[in-house]
């Protein structure tokens, strides 16, 4: 509900789509989301280095990424996304 605290939530009420907090916090972010940032904007997938990312327009720099015993940084303007090898 905070914008500056991102977090999902594998329950939400399906009458109000209020999350549930029974398991007492709410602040735990699920890899899946990580995942879907990387492949969807950033267009990293498994089995290639040519950045394939949706056509959202969203500028990033997104640095640290492993990537088959490298460590990647992507770097995107809103129109296209460059990745480079980090050293």
């Amino acid at each position: 509900s905070d914008p500056r605290r991102p977090c999902c939530y594998e329950h939400y009420n399906p009458v109000t789509g209020v999350p549930a907090l029974y398991r007492g916090y709410d602040d735990y972010m699920h890899s899946w989301v990580a995942d879907l940032i990387l492949r969807r904007v950033v267009g990293l997938v498994p089995g290639s280095l040519e950045p394939k990312p949706l056509p959202i327009g969203v500028a990033f720099v997104c640095s640290g990424i492993p990537c088959r015993g490298e460590t990647l940084r992507a770097v995107g303007d809103g129109v296209g996304v460059d990745v480079v090898r980090q050293r």
